[in-house]
């Protein structure tokens, strides 16, 4: 029971690519052309943003502040070490 449109006959199946007689490879030329084409939809690269100094100036500080720490951190880890060696 069939309800709805009819069924329409199956279609031919489609031909393969290589019903061709003499399928060719694609030369070098045709792959610059292509290239070209495409590189002719491309839009044109914006160029960079500018950076903010402001966050230049904090974000060189902070790494300043970082490097301070860790200094300050080996300089106490020696200090340390030091204490140590004369406990003996």
């Amino acid at each position: 029971m069939n309800r709805g449109k009819p069924v329409s006959p199956p279609a031919s199946p489609p031909a393969s690519p290589c019903a061709s007689p003499t399928p060719t490879l694609p030369t070098a030329e045709d792959w610059l052309a292509r290239i070209a084409a495409l590189d002719a939809t491309q839009p044109p690269p914006t160029p960079p943003r500018l950076r903010n100094p402001r966050k230049a100036k904090r974000r060189r500080a902070v790494t300043i502040v970082a490097m301070a720490v860790l200094l300050g951190l080996l300089a106490i880890a020696l200090a340390v070490a030091v204490q140590l060696m004369w406990v003996k």
